[in-house]
């Protein structure tokens, strides 16, 4: 269960400066990701210079989706910790 609330802005509105670059995204690691107008829960499959591969499952839809997207797409995310200690 995410902890970070989903971001009140779209990628366009976001000052440049603001974005983390593309390959400061970990394997595994929660965000938030833009797409179709709207922000999912997703997690990242890996990074390159200019973009992130990430998998989030789209609100109402079935399955998952595997997408590759801007830095600008992305906010990282925390996630509540199952109870009873660490991952």
């Amino acid at each position: 269960m995410s902890t970070t609330p989903v971001p009140p802005f779209v990628p366009e509105e976001r000052d440049p400066t603001h974005v983390e670059p593309a390959v400061g995204y970990r394997s595994r690691e929660p965000v938030w990701v833009y797409r179709h107008g709207q922000w999912h829960a997703g997690a990242v499959e890996g990074a390159s210079p200019i973009a992130v591969m990430v998998t989030y499952q789209r609100q109402g839809m079935r399955g998952t989706v595997v997408d590759t997207v801007p830095a600008e797409c992305l906010v990282r995310r925390e996630e509540a910790q199952p109870a009873g200690g660490e991952r």
